[in-house]
C-alpha cells in the first residue's frame, strides 16, 4: 500500500473518531449541567433559592426549553438523518427553533425582573439576544432555501446554545459576583462566535490554495505576426467561359 493511501485511511478514520469524541464530551458537560444545576431548580424543597423560588414561573419554562435546543441541537449536524430522514431533519429543527426562541426571552427576563445587577443584567442580555437572533437568522435563511448560509448560522446558534453549559460548569467550580459574572458571560458570547466562524473556516486557514499558471510569453515567432484575421479578397475574371466580355456568376472567384 502506498504512503498517500495509506494516510488518506487514516484520515478517513481519525475524522469521524474526533468529531464523535467531541460530541462525546459535549454530551457528557450538558449531562453534568443536567444533573447538578438545572434538574435541582425543579425541587421546590431542593437547591432553589428563595428568589428563584419567587420566579419559577419564569424559571422553569426557561430551564425546559433550554433543554430540548440542548438535546435537539446535536440531531441537525447529522448528516445521515439529513438524508434518509428530512421531514425529522425538519420536525427536529421546529423544536430546536422553537425552544431557543421561548428560551431567550425568559432568560433576559429573569435578571430584569429580579433587578439583578446592572452588569449582569447587560451580559446576560448579549448572551441571550445573540442566541435569539442567531437562530431566527439560521431559520429564515433555511425558509427560503439558502441551505450553505443556514448550517453556518446553525453552528453559530448552537455554539451559543452550548456556551450556556460553559458558563454553567464554570460558574459551578468558580462562583462570581454578578458584576463579574456578566461581564464574563459577554466575554464568553463573543469567544464562542469567534471559535465557531474559525471552526468553519479552518480549511481556509490551514490550508494555501493552488495558484493559476502563470500565462507564458508568445514564442517570437507568433509576437510578430498581426493578430487580425486575414480574408482572401474575391477576384474578377473578366471574360468567362462563354468568351463575352460580361463576367458571369461562375467567375467570381
Amino acid at each position: 500500500m502506498s504512503p498517500s493511501v495509506l494516510l488518506a485511511a487514516l484520515n478517513y478514520r481519525i475524522e469521524p473518531t474526533r468529531k464523535n469524541l467531541g460530541w462525546v464530551v459535549m454530551f457528557l458537560m450538558g449531562l453534568f449541567v443536567l444533573a447538578f444545576v438545572e434538574i435541582p431548580y425543579l425541587n421546590p424543597h431542593g437547591g432553589m433559592r428563595p428568589h428563584h423560588l419567587e420566579i419559577r414561573w419564569l424559571l422553569l419554562p426557561h430551564l425546559l426549553a433550554g433543554s430540548v435546543a440542548l438535546l435537539s441541537g446535536p440531531v441537525q449536524f447529522s448528516s445521515r438523518i439529513r438524508r434518509r430522514f428530512p421531514k425529522m431533519h425538519r420536525i427536529v429543527g421546529r423544536f430546536y427553533v422553537g425552544s431557543v426562541l421561548l428560551a431567550a426571552p425568559l432568560a433576559m427576563s429573569i435578571p430584569i425582573y429580579l433587578r439583578q445587577d446592572m452588569f449582569y443584567i447587560a451580559g446576560t442580555i448579549a448572551h441571550a439576544g445573540t442566541w435569539f437572533i442567531a437562530t431566527l437568522v439560521a431559520f429564515l435563511i433555511a425558509r427560503n432555501r439558502h441551505i450553505p448560509q443556514h448550517r453556518r448560522w446553525m453552528i453559530r446558534s448552537y455554539a451559543l446554545t452550548f456556551s450556556f453549559v460553559i458558563v454553567r460548569v464554570y460558574s459551578k467550580f468558580f462562583p462570581l459576583p454578578d458584576p463579574v459574572f456578566g461581564i464574563a458571560d459577554a466575554i464568553i458570547t463573543l469567544l464562542v462566535l469567534l471559535a465557531s466562524d474559525i471552526g468553519m473556516n479552518w480549511q481556509e486557514l490551514t490550508t494555501r490554495r493552488a495558484s493559476a499558471p502563470a500565462l507564458q510569453p508568445l514564442p517570437e515567432i507568433l509576437a510578430d505576426q498581426d493578430p487580425s484575421p486575414k480574408f482572401p479578397e474575391p477576384r474578377l475574371v473578366v471574360g468567362g467561359r462563354g468568351g463575352s466580355g460580361r463576367p458571369s456568376t461562375k467567375d467570381l472567384i
